[in-house]
């Protein structure tokens, strides 16, 4: 059972690290992951593709060098790039 404490904990904490949420909840990364994500809580590195950066993705990736694509999108890791471009191809997306 999650407290409240807890659960404030979680929303006073977004940037911490899954390690490091755990073992100050004494609970499994796994447990973290999952009630954050009920939460809604994100973090920068696991905010939702919005569909501005989707069109940018569409109209650029596999057209300009991957520096310039980081540049596009700022925020986003190169992995992040290429595994969303791979996801909406699997989706039928022109890219």
């Amino acid at each position: 059972m999650w407290s409240e404490e807890d659960i404030k904990f979680l929303y006073d904490n977004p940037t911490m690290s899954l390690i490091d949420l755990a073992a100050a909840l004494k609970r499994t990364e796994g447990a973290v992951r999952a009630k954050r994500s009920r939460l809604g809580i994100r973090t920068d590195e696991n905010k939702p593709w919005t569909a501005d950066e989707r069109r940018i993705l569409q109209l650029n990736y596999g057209k300009v060098r991957a520096e310039e694509m980081l540049e596009l999108l700022p925020g986003r890791s190169a992995a992040s790039i290429r595994s969303q471009a791979l996801y909406l191809r699997k989706r039928q997306w022109n890219i």
